[in-house]
């Protein structure tokens, strides 16, 4: 049984953690922008977390685990 956070056995190299990591990253501008600009830089970033859920939300899971 996996728990909560426990990669599957045969992930693939590609589950989305370097993209991930550098969505994220977008958010060190906030520092260097206009507050009003803010918003737009959180949009963009919720949009690239979004596209990286639904990819890695379509990798097979592997075969032969208990998943109950």
């Amino acid at each position: 049984m996996l728990g909560q956070g426990t990669p599957a056995a045969g992930a693939t190299a590609d589950d989305g953690e370097a993209r991930v990591t550098a969505t994220l990253a977008r958010l060190a501008v906030l520092g260097d922008t206009p507050v009003h600009e803010h918003v737009a830089v959180f949009e963009e970033v919720l949009g690239g977390l979004e596209a990286t859920l639904a990819s890695v939300e379509d990798v097979p899971a592997a075969t032969g685990q208990d998943r109950r």
